[in-house]
């Protein structure tokens, strides 16, 4: 099953979280145009094509270099499309219930796990959505943790968007909260050595 997450649906505990962890980031980096020109729709095919191709080599290259979750907190990983394009992996770590954060990413396994899925691109200029997203994001985790269910975080590269929602769920959970964005990068890094959320994050 999938979720789509809407950032439209701001609260007061996003607006708090807002004041707590004042991560900028992420935008849709692109924009389409109905009155495009002939050359600029060409232009923009040829760059969608060349992302559909670099998208492809980096699945291939994903799966064999970086096809592990890193294992943050008990039942929480945090990885890129190199482990969560694996059903074995996925199998191997009893991981239902997967958050993937970026646009274009796939959903393979929805028979088998529950998706929330954030339309997120890692671009700064998008700080008000992932700041609403965040909060959907946390309370995905929250609840799956809850049930005892085994979470993957992941994002493209595995070391910006995921990265930061992990942050993010270590800063606001009710037990033994981390109070520093500093301290919460340096936990995930410790698991995940690549770990690198994009500098508008922690601006």
């Amino acid at each position: 099953k999938n979720t789509d997450a809407d950032s439209n649906g701001t609260n007061a505990i996003t607006t708090g979280f807002l004041h707590l962890t004042p991560l900028d980031t992420l935008s849709l980096c692109m924009n389409t145009n109905g009155s495009r020109s002939k050359e600029s729709s060409k232009s923009s095919d040829a760059r969608a094509d060349a992302t559909q191709l670099s998208r492809a080599v980096f699945e291939r290259v994903a799966s064999r270099l970086d096809g592990r979750p890193s294992l943050v907190l008990p039942g929480l990983f945090v990885g890129s499309i190199g482990c969560a394009y694996s059903e074995e992996v996925l199998v191997e770590h009893r991981i239902t219930r997967v958050v993937a954060a970026g646009n274009g990413l796939r959903t393979p396994f929805a028979s088998q796990a529950r998706y929330l899925r954030l339309r997120v691109d890692d671009n700064p200029r998008d700080a008000d959505k992932l700041l609403a997203l965040l909060f959907v994001a946390i309370c995905f985790i929250r609840k799956a943790l809850a049930e005892q269910r085994n979470v993957l975080v992941h994002c493209f590269a595995g070391k910006s968007r995921s990265v930061t929602i992990i942050m993010a769920y270590l800063m606001t959970r009710e037990i033994e909260p981390v109070q520093e964005v500093r301290e919460a990068l340096r936990l995930v890094a410790q698991v995940r050595p690549k770990a690198a959320p994009n500098l508008a994050f922690t601006i």
